[in-house]
């Protein structure tokens, strides 16, 4: 997934910050232009905060290159022990740990998707953190009615 996700909400906010301030220059607008300056920094606030996710939440990499050096050197080592191997058993031996050996590299790979669903759903609970927020300007919008 690409992380450009913060790169959007921050423009959202920063959207929102114009708009208040376009509103707040209304003079019709004049009587809440409080709420509204107020709303500007909450949303600068949003927007400060959306930039520091990526750094606050590290997302797992996971080096391909490596897997594939030690499945390369893994292969190769197996098939010219099989080959200088005459006992067919022992064959079988080298081949039944070059699998368990290949089970333990998937192990490794399945933990470093769980790393990253961890890491996603960490990402996801801060965005919701700052829907809730916007759902409590929207009531404090609210009862600024009269």
């Amino acid at each position: 997934m690409d992380e450009k996700i913060f790169d959007l909400l921050i423009q959202l906010e920063d959207d929102l910050v114009l708009l208040y301030k376009k509103l707040s220059n209304i003079s019709r607008f004049s009587n809440i232009k409080d709420v509204l300056e107020y709303m500007m920094k909450q949303s600068s606030g949003h927007s400060m905060h959306i930039g520091k996710i990526p750094a606050s939440a590290k997302k797992p990499s996971f080096n391909t290159s490596a897997v594939l050096e030690l499945h390369n050197k893994l292969k190769d080592q197996v098939f010219i022990d099989t080959v200088n191997e005459s006992n067919t058993n022992k064959c079988l031996d080298g081949l039944s740990r070059a699998e368990e050996i290949i089970g333990e590299l998937y192990q490794g790979i399945a933990k470093f998707y769980q790393k990253t669903g961890d890491y996603y759903y960490s990402i996801g609970s801060m965005i919701e953190n700052l829907s809730q927020e916007e759902f409590a300007h929207r009531d404090a919008l609210q009862k600024q009615k009269r």
